[in-house]
């Protein structure tokens, strides 16, 4: 049952919000920190490189096209599996419950 009715878009933003961060962190660390850091926030790109893989796209191309676009503060671009770009995830009509992102940020 759902008790939230909140809708957030949901084309991969947040996936690789939470990967630019402790990515950017683990610049600041050194040795062994470091690497695990950048580890762990390599982690997160898994499920876009995954989807863009599957589509039949450069997972390469879409996840450092994604960083680009999210670099300039436009955190709202998602994966367009359908034309192999990056676009916004309300122009996409894609959504998720937002309970399911509360404890992800």
């Amino acid at each position: 049952m759902v008790q939230c009715v909140g809708a957030v878009t949901s084309s991969l933003e947040l996936q690789l919000q939470l990967a630019r961060k402790p990515k950017e962190f683990s610049l600041k660390e050194t040795g062994l920190d470091q690497c695990a850091i950048a580890k762990f926030a390599e982690s997160f790109e898994v499920v876009p490189k995954t989807l863009a893989e599957n589509a039949g796209l450069n997972a390469m191309e879409i996840i450092s096209s994604l960083y680009a676009e999210h670099s300039t503060k436009n955190t709202e671009v998602g994966i367009d599996l359908d034309e192999g770009v990056c676009k916004g995830g309300s122009t996409l009509n894609i959504w998720d419950l937002h309970i399911t992102k509360v404890f992800c940020s």
